[in-house]
């Protein structure tokens, strides 16, 4: 990008405002060094952007932080309803592009040396935009889970091989967000991918997405035939 500060920034690897501050079990892909180990969001640190970059880049942390209070909400329901928050979705998309770019740049996925590719990080300071068919995608299928835990966050990288990364699956309290620069058949690339770490993951052989979404309906069963409910809509 250029016009780089001299002094590099403890970068959160994932935005500390999108926890609720609890000690965390890492359960992502790739950082064995890190898996059954506690630790705190504050922890979750990688020397990867300048201050300058960094600084740039706190309207996506706020995006992403708007949209993980409006999860928590729904996961501390009591009773029935429904809510509904607006969120960017170009921000949600290049917070979830900085997110896959700050995993590989800090070296904790073993096994991947990464240079940022010149056009997504273009995308991700909002220069530019992926090329028609790449970007967002929201998961409909596998169906993720709403549970009580409000720190569930984690990621899975997909790959064809592991020169071709085909994009980023971050799951945030309940909510399952793709994000990929391939723009060819997505679906048929995460059915054939391979998911990166030994831990468990969902199973994508039948994986379905929407690209772009506008609108997403979460919601959390509570008392037989009642549930409390979240529309999550998406500004393109």
């Amino acid at each position: 990008m250029g016009g780089c500060s001299r002094k590099m920034c403890s970068e959160h690897v994932f935005t500390k405002g999108v926890f609720t501050g609890q000690p965390l079990r890492w359960t992502g892909g790739g950082m064995t060094f890190m898996q059954g180990r506690e630790v705190t969001p504050a922890n979750l640190k990688a020397k990867v952007l300048c201050v300058t970059h960094n600084s740039a880049l706190h309207e996506l942390d706020d995006e992403a932080i708007r949209l993980a209070n409006a999860l928590r909400v729904l996961l501390a329901a009591k009773q029935q309803g429904n809510n509904a928050v607006r969120v960017d979705g170009w921000k949600i998309e290049r917070w979830c592009m900085k997110c896959g770019c700050n995993v590989l740049a800090s070296g904790w996925a073993e096994g991947h040396g990464f240079a940022p590719d010149p056009q997504i990080v273009r995308a991700i300071f909002g220069v530019c935009r992926l090329p028609s068919g790449a970007g967002l995608y929201g998961l409909l299928d596998p169906m993720v889970k709403l549970i009580s835990d409000a720190d569930q966050v984690g990621f899975t990288l997909f790959e064809r091989s592991p020169a071709a990364i085909v994009g980023v699956y971050i799951q945030m309290h309940g909510l399952g967000l793709i994000v990929s620069s391939y723009t060819g058949d997505i679906t048929a690339a995460l059915r054939g991918a391979k998911n990166l770490g030994n831990v468990p993951t969902p199973d994508w052989s039948a994986a379905r997405v929407m690209h772009h979404p506008h609108s997403v309906e979460l919601f959390r069963n509570l008392a037989p035939g009642e549930k409390a409910s979240l529309t999550l809509e998406f500004a393109w």
